[in-house]
């Protein structure tokens, strides 16, 4: 059944018009009752009618793009779909910088659905506590469309690629070349693409019946310099690994880096496979073998769910794209 305005005053103890008054931002209610209406909001997933709200909205023809990093050479691919997209449809785009913190932004984002500044946002990043304020967001009627993350509101379209698959093809790789003792440098493991990395990593070692040693995996942030402290650490062992598999192309440049000022060299004394395939991958040396994710059509697949919401409201078909990845063979592994 679904939930109804009512279950959310129920629950938060004040009336329908109250709630309301919350969700459309209309009018002053007290800060520690908007409190109890946005968890009673949380607890129940409350989502509005967004379609009968977007038939007052003034439309302004701008899509706002809200990224963890603009700086971020990741993101660049997936930007590019984005505006190709955007622009054939004849929407604008806007950018806005969360510096890796949806939820501290959050008045920043209510400042831009408030004031009538974008008709929807594309949010890349998949950082588990954006939750609470992704939530919040659909109550205020805000259409929204979501790059590597999944959501449980089939009516939000999200685009995703197979991060399990693309850690097994990594470590596969590894193991088909003969290495046994295999490294592992996490992403932060708040996000959602991080941890399905981490998960598939492990797994794969397991069904080929190597044991997982926790001595082997180092934790980074998806950072460079993350990579580099981390593959430090993981020479530091009395067993270094011949080969390590690093969550992103940004940290395997960076052990990379790390290795090379041990006096080692890779990939002859150490192999390393990246993820993710950006554009410096093909520009360090050696090269790098890494998992290429398809970020182009991540960024044109979500932009494109949004703008069939845009223009249809609820009556659009669950929006959900699983994209799958490949091994790109370069020089960092000596194949």
């Amino acid at each position: 059944m679904a939930v109804t305005i009512r279950d959310v005053a129920k629950l938060a103890g004040v009336s329908r018009s109250t709630v309301s008054r919350v969700i459309n931002a209309k009018g002053e209610v007290d800060p520690q009752t908007a409190a109890k209406v946005w968890q009673a909001v949380k607890e129940l997933e409350y989502h509005p009618n967004t379609s009968a709200r977007a038939l007052v909205r003034q439309r302004t023809d701008t899509i706002g793009l809200m990224l963890p990093d603009v700086t971020n050479p990741f993101y660049e691919k997936i930007i590019k779909g984005i505006e190709a997209t955007t622009n054939a449809a004849g929407f604008n785009l806007t950018f806005y910088n969360t510096y890796e913190d949806l939820a501290g932004r959050r008045r920043m984002i209510l400042s831009a659905i408030e004031g009538g500044k974008v008709d929807g946002l594309i949010i890349v990043g998949s950082h588990l506590g954006d939750k609470s304020t992704l939530l919040e967001m659909i109550a205020r009627g805000l259409p929204i469309s979501l790059i590597e993350r999944s959501f449980s509101d089939p009516s939000i379209p999200c685009v995703v690629s197979d991060n399990k698959t693309g850690a097994r093809l990594a470590v596969e790789h590894l193991l088909s070349l003969g290495h046994r003792r295999i490294g592992f440098i996490t992403g932060n493991l708040h996000y959602q693409t991080a941890i399905e990395r981490l998960e598939g990593y492990k797994e794969t070692l397991s069904q080929h019946g190597i044991p997982i040693e926790d001595e082997l995996i180092a934790f980074g942030d998806f950072e460079h310099k993350s990579g580099y402290e981390a593959m430090r650490q993981l020479l530091a062992l009395p067993m270094p690994p011949t080969a390590v598999f690093a969550s992103n192309d940004m940290m395997a440049i960076g052990a990379i880096q790390a290795i090379g000022e041990a006096g080692l060299s890779v990939p002859n004394d150490v192999a390393v496979v990246g993820y993710d395939d950006i554009t410096f991958a093909s520009m360090v040396h050696p090269q790098l073998t890494t998992i290429r994710q398809p970020l182009y059509e991540m960024g044109a697949l979500a932009a494109q769910g949004l703008i069939e919401r845009l223009k249809n409201g609820l009556e659009t078909e669950p929006f959900k794209k699983f994209l799958p990845v490949e091994l790109v063979v370069r020089k960092s592994c000596g194949a």
